[in-house]
């Protein structure tokens, strides 16, 4: 299965170009599986999934599940 059609989605860009083949190559490349990108953009108005993707796109600092799953204060 070709995860990156689905996990472009998720990010709401244009990340990946060539295809991805297993959740270990995409951890690899991102920093999380893809249950875990699922979770993380089901809860995006509640946790700071939003802000990690940003640093992911612009910075390429891959995202860090625990740190993107806290809930936003406020």
């Amino acid at each position: 299965m070709n995860y990156a059609k689905e996990v472009n989605y998720y990010l709401g860009v244009n990340f990946f170009k060539a295809p991805i083949y297993s959740n270990e190559e995409l951890k690899k490349i991102i920093g999380v599986n893809l249950s875990e990108l699922r979770h993380l953009w089901l809860f995006s108005s509640k946790n700071h999934f939003k802000e990690v993707v940003e640093k992911l796109i612009h910075n390429g600092v891959k995202i860090d599940f625990e740190k993107a799953n806290r809930v936003k204060e406020g």
